[in-house]
């Protein structure tokens, strides 16, 4: 999991408290930590990824969301069996929202 600052993220847009996800005028407003928007008061993302290699302290990732240039702040380890919630649930509006994009 790869840590990285949303360095390209105006500083008036970090004040928003609530968003429709995706942007979607489809979808309810939703304050910003019920959703993966970047627009966050403190614009730190976190994008699961595949590490495909290692070279030293090169990390060659698959399925990183940062924009070329975003500073990483941390990599961490996916520990399946610590980091999986089997009981998790999602709100409609994210079932929705993963059909409607899948």
């Amino acid at each position: 999991m790869v840590l990285y600052w949303a360095h390209l993220i105006p500083e008036e847009r970090k004040g928003i408290l609530q968003v429709r996800a995706m942007g979607s005028k489809d979808m309810p407003k939703r304050g910003i930590f019920a959703t993966c928007s970047p627009m966050r008061p403190n614009p730190i993302l976190l994008s699961p990824v595949r590490l495909m290699r290692r070279r030293g302290n090169v990390l060659l990732a698959k399925g990183l969301e940062a924009l070329v240039g975003s500073p990483i702040v941390d990599v961490k380890p996916y520990i399946k069996d610590y980091h999986c919630i089997e009981e998790a649930t999602v709100p409609q509006w994210v079932k929705r929202l993963a059909e409607e994009t899948a």
